[in-house]
């Protein structure tokens, strides 16, 4: 199971430079450690929020970061 969840904006099928993600957080993941971001720049648009989950009858903790994505240039 993904320790994360991708939630792109409407009209977008698949990740890009410039779109806006909602990224939810599994446990102690990191938006660094994810590997379909690894390509691009990230700007936080808002923190988002923090709260907990039930999966597979536990409680885990949930954080919700929004940010958008920008092409990451080689110098």
């Amino acid at each position: 199971m993904k320790k994360y969840i991708l939630h792109l904006q409407a009209g977008v099928n698949k990740i890009q430079s410039g779109c806006l993600l909602r990224v939810d957080l599994i446990g102690e993941q990191k938006i660094s450690e994810i590997e379909e971001l690894k390509d691009y720049n990230i700007r936080y648009e808002t923190s988002g929020h923090e709260d907990s989950v039930m999966i597979k009858g536990n409680r885990v903790p949930r954080k919700v970061r929004y940010i958008k994505l920008f092409p990451k240039f080689e110098s």
